[in-house]
């Protein structure tokens, strides 16, 4: 944590001394992003699957006649602002800050048994994420208003997952209600289309995503997402 606290500092101070040079010179060449992300989910619930399977396979080798779950994930949104600055004709370097609320999962599992009696439970998990990447835009192309950029961002992303379970019958959870915070890497590689207006530049974008992977425990699946997405952002 101390690392990602470290790295978001630099990237902060590195974005302020490129807007005060530039002011210094007269003339206003870096320009404020920002931009609206969804994420789909993918296998972002793998690790509650794997979970999932192995206390579906415990109950029905314990004494129980069946056993069995459902499994629902859903994407994420969030929101990122930063700034760019042109450093060559076709090419802007900055760094932006974001947050993702999601993805979310939910599982319900129950089991059936003659003898010991029917139970099961129901898992929630909540994650959010945030991010700090240092920015690099490549112009491609260009035509009249329009241009074809590639961009690309990598840094340090913060995790938060809040797990939750609620059991009934004769079934136990696996875990106690309980929430757990990491770092690590953050990418993003995006090829995006720019409209260029009087007083903005409107960009979309899809997105390859990665996000810090958490490596689990018995009390904790892992969360491991890597997902494409959708951004819709503006350039000032």
């Amino acid at each position: 944590m101390a690392a990602a606290r470290s790295f978001i500092a630099c990237v902060l101070i590195l974005c302020a001394g490129l807007a005060q040079a530039d002011s210094g010179a007269g003339g206003r060449k870096w320009k404020f992003v920002g931009g609206y992300d969804y994420y789909f989910p993918v296998d972002s619930g793998g690790g509650l699957r794997t979970q999932l399977d192995s206390e579906a396979n415990l109950l029905t080798s314990s004494g129980y006649d069946s056993a069995g779950y459902s499994l629902d994930t859903k994407g994420g949104t969030g929101a990122r602002a930063g700034i760019l600055y042109p450093f060559a004709d076709r090419v802007m370097l900055g760094g932006t800050i974001g947050y993702v609320l999601g993805p979310t999962m939910n599982a319900n599992l129950a089991a059936t048994s003659l003898g010991l009696g029917n139970g099961g439970f129901t898992i929630s998990r909540a994650v959010s994420y945030t991010r700090l990447l240092l920015d690099m835009d490549v112009n491609l192309a260009r035509s009249g208003r329009w241009s074809f950029d590639m961009d690309s961002g990598w840094g340090v992303g913060i995790g938060n997952v809040t797990q939750s379970c609620t059991a009934s019958g004769s079934v136990t959870c696996p875990f106690a209600t309980t929430q757990k915070t990491w770092a690590g890497l953050a990418y993003e590689l995006s090829p995006t289309v720019k409209a260029d207006f009087k007083n903005a530049t409107i960009t979309f974008s899809p997105r390859y995503s990665g996000f810090p992977y958490y490596r689990g425990n018995d009390q904790f699946p892992a969360i491991r997402w890597v997902t494409v997405g959708l951004s819709l952002g503006a350039q000032f």
